[in-house]
C-alpha cells in the first residue's frame, strides 16, 4: 500500500502531487473508519458476523488489484530502465499533450543525477541518526498511534454510542418541550 503515495508523486504533475497523497491518506483514514463502524454493526450477529465485517473489504483490494494491472509504469522509472522513448510516449499520454520536453529534460536529468550518487553513503556514521529516524517513526507511529485507537475501537463504541444516543435523546426532549409556550 505504501507504493501508491510513492506512484502517484512520480506520476501525477508537480501542482497536484501534495493534493493527490493527501486525498489517498484521507481515503485510507475513511477507509479504517468506516470498517470500524461495521465492525460495530456486525460484532453480535452471530455465527456470520466476521465474514459481514471481512467480506466487504474485497471491493477495495479488489480496485486496487485491477488498477494495479492496468496502470502505465512511470516516465521515472522507465528512463532508469533505460526505455527512454516509451517514457517519454508514457508521460504525453498522462498529461494529454506532446508539450513535455521540459518536464521530460527534468526526470532526465534527475535520473542521471540519481545514478552519480554513492548509494551507500547513507549507511555512514553521520547519518546514522537520520536513518534510525527513518526506520523508527513510521513503525512507532503504526505501532503506537494506529492500533491504540484501532484495537479498543468496538470496545469504545459499544460503550460511548449509548451515552451518546441518550444524550441526543435527551437534547430534543428539552428542545422539543422548550419550543412550547416558552417566552
Amino acid at each position: 500500500m505504501q507504493a501508491v503515495p510513492l506512484y502517484l508523486s512520480e506520476i501525477a504533475p508537480a501542482h497536484a502531487r501534495g493534493t493527490l497523497n493527501i486525498m489517498f491518506q484521507m481515503a485510507t483514514t475513511i477507509g479504517i473508519w468506516v470498517a470500524q463502524w461495521i465492525n460495530y454493526g456486525t460484532q453480535n450477529m452471530h455465527p456470520h458476523g466476521w465474514r459481514l465485517s471481512v467480506g466487504p473489504a474485497i471491493v477495495p483490494a479488489l480496485i486496487l488489484f485491477l488498477g494495479s494491472l492496468i496502470i502505465p509504469d512511470t516516465p521515472n522509472s522507465l528512463v532508469a530502465r533505460g526505455k527512454i522513448e516509451q517514457a517519454r510516449r508514457t508521460l504525453e499520454r498522462v498529461r494529454g499533450t506532446p508539450n513535455v520536453d521540459a518536464e521530460f529534460a527534468d526526470i532526465v536529468e534527475a535520473v542521471d543525477a540519481s545514478r552519480s550518487v554513492n548509494k551507500m553513503a547513507i549507511f555512514q556514521r553521520k547519518y546514522r541518526p537520520v536513518l534510525v529516524s527513518l526506520y523508527a517513526m513510521p513503525s512507532l507511529l503504526t505501532s503506537v498511534f494506529v492500533h491504540s485507537l484501532a484495537l479498543p475501537c468496538p470496545v469504545c463504541m459499544s460503550t460511548l454510542l449509548p451515552c451518546v444516543l441518550h444524550c441526543a435523546g435527551a437534547a430534543h426532549v428539552c428542545l422539543k418541550s422548550s419550543s412550547h409556550g416558552v417566552v
